[in-house]
């Protein structure tokens, strides 16, 4: 009984350190984009802000992306990425960027994004909203969001053909950020219908 426990929580440990250590090799890979859309999407409407030193070595726009993509704990990806690169660059005149102020130009730029894209997510919303009313007697809610990820693509693949391209990590998270709009359209949208029938009784 004692070497069936022993050996139980050496298994555990085991997969404890696989884990952690999916975690680190996760974080500390090097394929991340040092630049792409979101690098300069800041500078558009409005004078550049001053070009810092650690941004000359990556963009951390980039990082957080990734992290945001990859880790259940985008914050301790972005640190940890941070430090490796600060340690590479050997330098004490760099400041690492925060996350906190990182995350809060992203929300920011993110909403100017999806300003830009909101007409034609909303030209499937209100298709979806027509279409579902009048076909779908029972599971709205399935009815309207069955082809968000679809509907989402074809909304990024039309703003990217007419803008400068994203990078696969920025595809990925963009593409995330239209659908989510599109599902809080959605949200409405059924909210709008039930109304409609309960007024119509």
């Amino acid at each position: 009984m004692k070497t069936e426990k022993i050996v139980s929580i050496t298994m555990i440990n085991a997969f404890m350190l696989m884990l952690f250590g999916s975690f680190l090799s996760g974080c500390q890979k090097k394929t991340i984009s040092k630049t792409g859309f979101y690098t300069n999407f800041n500078t558009q409407n409005r004078t550049p802000a001053s070009f810092d030193e650690f941004s000359k070595i990556q963009d951390p726009k980039q990082v957080y992306i990734y992290c945001q993509l990859n880790e259940l704990n985008p914050k301790k990806c972005f640190d940890l990425f941070v430090k490796q690169k600060m340690n590479e660059a050997k330098s004490q005149n760099i400041t690492p960027p925060d996350y906190q102020k990182i995350d809060n130009e992203m929300q920011s730029l993110n909403k100017k994004l999806i300003s830009l894209v909101l007409p034609k997510i909303k030209d499937f919303a209100i298709k979806r909203e027509e279409f579902c009313e009048k076909n779908s007697k029972f599971y709205l809610s399935r009815c309207l969001n069955q082809y968000t990820n679809k509907e989402s693509l074809q909304v990024l693949n039309q703003f990217q053909d007419q803008k400068s391209p994203f990078n696969g990590h920025e595809y990925l998270y963009v593409q995330k950020q239209i659908e989510s709009k599109m599902k809080e359209l959605l949200v409405k949208a059924e909210n709008d219908i039930i109304a409609r029938k309960k007024k119509a009784l």
